[in-house]
């Protein structure tokens, strides 16, 4: 039998699916699929991720927001859908912090001159001592370093990423948006962490228009950090977007 299987994968994070033919006889809820993953190719993985070439992350990110909004207008006929939201709920952060780390790495990594404001601005590094006999091993493997420090950084802190932005690429996060978007990283915790409660064990309910609601502000906040990269890129309404995945569905279907 042949399948049409997806793979979306960055370091930050990935995701598949398996697409079949119903006329072929086999239900795709009765496929085993089994995980495999050894630390030593999630090493590699680190050290080999290219981020020296320009690549679409914001194609990336508009394709993971249309793969959700289809996701929900799947979930309106099912009965349990609380779990599926706060899943795609947490996935809408997860996917603005791959953006970020992946557009941030690249500028840095793929440019001297940021690369050399980096290091002469990131704070962290203010304190950092290097012995003389040292120098010419961690010029060496000063990219690696910077790479892995990068790589480090949470990227749904934005209290963190924001200077950081600013200083090294000189993009504004607005004020508003980052305050909207600190309250969803908030509920994401809840959900992550204790399982959808709050602090005061009361659980929290999450319905299609929570969703939409923080796919709307990731996808403007991400926006206007892409359009500040990138002045000619047109950027469609989130309407669009969900258009898109009606249309996909309905073909599909």
């Amino acid at each position: 039998k042949l399948f049409n299987i997806e793979l979306h994968n960055s370091y930050n994070g990935g995701f598949g699916k398996i697409e079949s033919d119903s006329n072929n006889g086999i239900d795709i809820n009765d496929i085993d699929i089994e995980e495999y993953f050894p630390e030593d190719d999630y090493n590699d993985f680190y050290d080999d991720y290219d981020y020296n070439t320009e690549v679409g992350y914001y194609e990336d990110f508009k394709r993971e927001i249309v793969e959700i909004y289809s996701i929900l207008e799947d979930s309106k006929n099912l009965i349990h859908k609380n779990s599926l939201h706060k899943m795609l709920y947490a996935h809408t952060i997860t996917i603005m912090e791959t953006y970020l780390s992946d557009t941030l790495i690249q500028k840095i990594l793929s440019s001297e001159e940021i690369k050399r404001k980096f290091i002469e601005k990131y704070t962290d590094y203010d304190t950092k001592k290097i012995c003389f006999k040292d120098i010419l091993s961690e010029l060496e493997k000063l990219e690696k370093t910077i790479k892995t420090d990068l790589q480090e950084l949470i990227y749904h802190n934005l209290g963190k990423i924001k200077p950081i932005y600013k200083a090294i690429l000189d993009i504004e996060f607005g004020k508003d948006e980052t305050s909207k978007i600190m309250q969803c990283v908030n509920k994401r915790h809840h959900i992550v962490h204790r399982n959808g409660k709050d602090k005061d064990n009361n659980p929290i309910q999450i319905n299609i228009e929570d969703v939409e609601d923080v796919l709307e502000k990731v996808y403007n906040f991400i926006s206007n950090i892409e359009k500040q990269i990138s002045p000619s890129i047109e950027i469609e309404d989130i309407k669009a977007l969900k258009n898109s995945a009606i249309i996909i569905k309905e073909a599909t279907n």
